[in-house]
């Protein structure tokens, strides 16, 4: 009786084994090529990273691979496909994404474009941008890979200090994409910063105006005019942002930038401070932009109660320190003031920080009248700094005026 049990299950086992072997075998018919001398690589389904990518194959060689590969009616070639690649047999999809295929693109030129900007060979690399943009121009679905590719054609023609050919690449960018805003601006600002050609660059960036910037647009205009110290347009994008986006952060952060530092309004950038802290009440780089600027302007309480909000959430910050001693310092609280200076003179030592921070602080004893404290901090940052630099010459000055004042 045991033996028969056995036996039986020895029967199933080897019919379940047959059955498993000719589905395998069906399945492999309706899936591989029918000619033997047909290459029989796989593109497999992977988690690969781009490292380990194949080399990519050109779109004439893809589509002779999809037109030989076409399955027999009633196959079920979309959800399995059985190649043979060496002994194993392997399990996969049966070719990979037009969108894979670009991204192997994408990854092989860019490392090949590095490779030859590293090495110098300038030639080669405006030869391989040039074929990857022919390849891209009719796609209408690749303008951002073209406009990076322009960039790279922009770049190497630059590198190489033909500014003919960058002028001829730019052009064509914004023939291409003449909706386009980066090539206007880039372009002006190679005519301001290699050509000299002002009015070319401002008659490009007039046109970025007509078309009406978007907030991102303003912000490279503020910026452009800002990197070539053209203080009237840059104002006057400022207020065109403003009455645009009255609201918009990058524009009011710029405004109160430009106020601040340009010496125009000071209420302008207290105003613009201010509204930003209403906007972000918890940014702290806006409220110390608001608690310097109330400081600035001799509004002492109002700083005070901002950098003590900041130090709350930030109490090993030294900045913030140091400016709320400030002040106390401006209100005539010297005791207060001198509390956080000790205070940020302790961090300063044991962080390493520069002998120009510790010559702010002896700067600050001065003014204070506290000989003593400053002496001290001026000697200490002469024995940190050589003789002959620059912050040991200040300290030694410093020395020599608390010593004629006593």
């Amino acid at each position: 009786m045991e033996k028969s049990k056995y036996l039986f299950l020895f029967i199933v086992l080897i019919f379940l084994t047959a059955l498993f072997l000719f589905r395998i075998h069906f399945l492999a018919r309706l899936s591989v090529p029918a000619s033997p001398l047909q290459d029989s690589t796989a593109s497999i389904a992977t988690t690969a990273t781009p490292q380990s990518l194949p080399e990519q194959n050109t779109p004439e060689e893809n589509k002779a691979a999809d037109s030989s590969e076409s399955a027999p009616e009633g196959s079920d070639k979309g959800k399995w496909d059985f190649r043979l690649k060496g002994s194993p047999i392997l399990f996969g999809e049966s070719r990979n994404t037009e969108a894979e295929d670009r991204e192997r693109q994408r990854f092989h030129y860019r490392k090949k474009y590095d490779q030859l900007m590293e090495e110098g060979a300038y030639e080669e690399a405006v030869a391989l941008v040039q074929k990857e943009l022919d390849s891209y121009k009719e796609d209408p679905q690749s303008q951002e890979i073209l406009f990076g590719l322009y960039y790279d054609l922009a770049r190497v023609c630059m590198t190489m200090g033909d500014l003919d050919a960058v002028h001829r690449v730019y052009a064509e960018w914004i023939e291409v994409a003449p909706g386009d805003v980066n090539p206007k601006i880039n372009l002006a600002g190679i005519y301001c910063h290699f050509g000299n050609k002002y009015d070319a660059a401002v008659q490009l960036l007039n046109q970025v105006e007509q078309e009406g910037p978007t907030p991102e647009e303003y912000d490279r205009l503020v910026l452009f005019y800002a990197a070539v110290d053209v203080v009237w347009e840059q104002e006057r994008i400022l207020r065109d942002w403003l009455e645009e986006w009255p609201d918009d952060e990058r524009a009011l952060s710029w405004w109160g930038l430009f106020n601040r530092h340009e010496g125009k309004n000071a209420a302008e950038a207290l105003a613009a401070y201010e509204r930003l802290a209403e906007i972000s009440p918890e940014d702290p780089g806006i409220l110390q932009n608001l608690g310097d600027m109330y400081l600035k302007e001799g509004y002492s309480l109002e700083a005070r109660n901002i950098y003590e909000r900041l130090l709350e959430q930030d109490p090993g910050n030294k900045q913030i320190q140091m400016a709320l001693g400030d002040a106390f310092l401006e209100a005539g609280d010297s005791n207060r003031a001198q509390q956080y200076y000790e205070s940020v003179l302790a961090l300063y030592l044991e962080d390493g920080d520069s002998s120009g921070k510790i010559l702010s602080l002896a700067e600050r004893y001065k003014r204070m009248e506290l000989p003593e404290s400053a002496l001290e901090l001026y000697e200490l940052v002469i024995e940190r700094e050589a003789v002959d630099s620059p912050l040991a010459f200040v300290a030694q000055m410093g020395i020599d005026e608390v010593k004629s004042g006593e």
